[in-house]
């Protein structure tokens, strides 16, 4: 699969929307894709798509065949419905296949990924494809709800320190509401990073070790990845409100931060509610019911 994408063009972009959706039939030599599939960020400027599906059961008891599919640009559509409050230039259209093939080879079992057996692993060496992939993926959408709450942060200091008050022309740095919000934002923010840092230090250390993720593990990074994005969100939450009117003004970049970072927050792998059940299980010795980790 890798000389497919990257052979001719090592620059080759890929869009992608995980959730299951559409109808997979399986014939000789792989599959009939077909189906339409939501929130493919980035898909105007890519040439391929990874789309999530269920393929038929091997056996009527076994497992579900949760796969990727990997699709060339002629075998699918973008549609424009990217018309929303917030990440409006992300570009997250609708995919629409209609009966594309797409060989064995061009698919990936999620399965794999969940025991940490990919097929490429043994291809592809760096250290970079050791992490659990469930993991990463969730991180690097919540470091992207850091990175706004760091914008929002820098955003406020610098408009409170030389704001007047529009009533009494007071400094807003002496307004104890403003110095209260803003250092509680800071904290948790700070907060955060330290959290990240400190968990990406714990699994750089088994992948020094060359030992195995252990399960719990991956369901803490899983559930704090969500717990960033979820107090990240509470702090530009703080920000927002603390800069009063001017803060809802299309040209303030309070109401962008505000707006990106709750439409971010939105994921489905970054719901902290559902998140927050299956960490609390796996603490009290349950087995997981997460098995994108």
């Amino acid at each position: 699969m890798a000389d497919d994408l990257w052979a001719d063009d090592p620059d080759t972009r890929m869009s992608s929307s995980y959730a299951p959706f559409g109808k997979i039939t399986p014939v000789e030599g792989g599959f009939r894709v077909s189906g339409r599939w939501s929130w493919s960020s980035g898909s105007n400027h890519c040439s391929w798509v990874i789309l999530g599906g269920v393929a038929p059961r091997a056996s009527a008891d076994g497992p579900p065949d949760v796969r990727a599919f990997v699709i060339p640009r002629a075998d699918y559509e973008v549609v424009d419905v990217w018309h929303v409050l917030g990440l409006k230039g992300t570009g997250s259209n609708d995919i629409v296949v209609q009966d594309a093939f797409v060989p064995e080879h061009r698919t990936h079992q999620f399965a794999h990924s969940f025991m940490m057996a990919d097929t490429g692993r043994a291809t592809f060496t760096s250290r970079n494809y050791r992490y659990p992939f469930g993991v990463i993926f969730a991180y690097s959408l919540s470091v992207v709800t850091l990175g706004m709450a760091d914008g929002a942060l820098e955003a406020f200091r610098e408009d409170m320190r030389q704001r007047l008050g529009a009533y009494d022309g007071a400094k807003a740095m002496e307004e104890p509401f403003v110095r209260h919000r803003l250092a509680e934002a800071e904290a948790i923010i700070r907060g955060l990073h330290a959290r990240l840092e400190a968990n990406f230090a714990e699994m750089d250390d088994y992948i020094d070790r060359g030992e195995a993720f252990p399960l719990p593990l991956r369901v803490r990074n899983k559930w704090d990845a969500q717990w960033i994005a979820k107090e990240a969100q509470k702090a530009v939450e703080l920000l927002f409100k603390a800069s009063g009117a001017r803060g809802i003004k299309l040209d303030s970049p309070m109401q962008r931060y505000f707006r990106d970072v709750h439409a971010a927050s939105n994921h489905a792998f970054l719901n902290a509610d559902k998140g927050s059940l299956n960490a609390g299980l796996v603490e009290l010795g349950g087995m997981t019911t997460d098995f994108t980790l």
